[in-house]
């Protein structure tokens, strides 16, 4: 969880802490920062009935069986403010637990939905990604340091390669975005716009995070 996160972070432990970044009074003397802002999704057991559905109105889901994050942790605020955004109160929550991983086993093994950063279910198996727009992001994900702490030189390197590669995926997913708006464009066209610009995946990551 993240509290166990924060206090092996404080406990000197751990150099660093990649997840969900706040303006929390508790987190004054952590130094953040952003990687990057992550979509939330509608997420369902890839054998979940909803899973066939071309499109779906987070109203519609309301009834279902959701499982949330504790409602006072960050994530479980940014889960009620996706709601909140299209003029919603909660759905019906039957479960609530502050792992992500276990909510994601939730989703798969049952009948539960639940809301989660694109990122943590775009590849999973046995998910599958609701057509339901969601109108508000996921809390901005980043790097967390203890204020005034020296660090490593790995771990500067590390953060180092984390924003070359969250600034590498941002780009690949603006790419793709367009791609679908332009379906007609040539796939070679695409490679060639974005390696021109240095868009690459491989390229953006291999200068920063070589450690030959």
């Amino acid at each position: 969880t993240r509290a166990a996160q924060m206090q092996e972070l404080q406990q000197g432990n751990v150099e660093l802490v990649i997840g969900q970044i706040g303006q929390s009074p508790a987190d004054r003397h952590l130094e953040m920062t952003e990687l990057f802002r992550d979509h939330l999704v509608v997420a369902a057991g890839a054998k979940n009935p909803l899973a066939r559905r071309r499109k779906i109105e987070l109203a519609d889901l309301m009834d279902e069986s959701w499982a949330f994050s504790p409602l006072d942790s960050i994530s479980g605020k940014s889960m009620e403010q996706a709601f909140q955004a299209s003029g919603l109160g909660l759905p019906r929550i039957m479960v609530v637990a502050s792992s992500m991983q276990l909510l994601r086993r939730l989703v798969m093994d049952n009948s539960f939905l639940a809301l989660f950063p694109s990122s943590v279910v775009r590849s999973a198996q046995g998910v599958a990604i609701l057509p339901v727009s969601i109108k508000s992001q996921w809390q901005p994900i980043g790097v967390m340091t203890v204020r005034h702490r020296t660090l490593s030189p790995l771990a500067k390197l590390f953060i180092d390669c984390a924003h070359a590669v969250a600034r590498a995926v941002q780009a690949r997913d603006a790419a793709r975005r367009w791609a679908m708006a332009s379906p007609s464009a040539s796939r070679s066209w695409r490679e060639s716009s974005m390696a021109a610009s240095g868009y690459r995946l491989e390229s953006s990551m291999a200068p920063t995070c070589s450690t030959s």
